[in-house]
């Protein structure tokens, strides 16, 4: 856990691990703070936020909602850092398995060139014993 102090407020930055709900739960939670905000400054859509309409608002809801974007941010961030190990060690994961089936492949393609050789052998053994018994014959 990481422990930061901006402007006397303290947020706690838990180092999590990526999965899909998380990044939807993430979304949710900017969007439920644009919308906070949008509703604050009487506008209807993220676009329509501008310089003028946050100067409308008073200090105290526009550091709420700095700090509460700051703190979506870190977690992001954590979070972006996460998928990125996860997505390195499924890299890692495909790249040895891909080995292990090149690895079984060779080892089957040894196999049949073995028992090829075998058979050929053997059919050279008989066809030499043929012509051998025809010229006696």
């Amino acid at each position: 856990v990481i422990v930061i102090v901006i402007a006397s407020a303290t947020y706690n930055i838990i180092l999590m691990d990526f999965s899909v709900d998380l990044l939807h739960t993430m979304e949710r939670d900017m969007d439920t703070e644009i919308v906070k905000l949008m509703e604050a400054v009487s506008v209807s859509s993220p676009s329509d936020i501008s310089q003028s309409a946050l100067n409308k608002l008073n200090k105290g809801p526009l550091i709420t909602f700095f700090l509460s974007m700051l703190n979506m941010y870190e977690k992001n961030v954590s979070m972006c850092k996460s998928a990125a190990a996860k997505l390195d060690h499924m890299k890692n994961e495909k790249i040895n398995l891909q080995k292990q089936l090149i690895d079984s492949q060779s080892e089957q393609m040894n196999s049949v060139k073995k028992t090829v050789e075998t058979e050929m052998k053997t059919w050279a053994e008989v066809a030499k014993k043929n012509i051998t018994q025809s010229k006696v014959v």
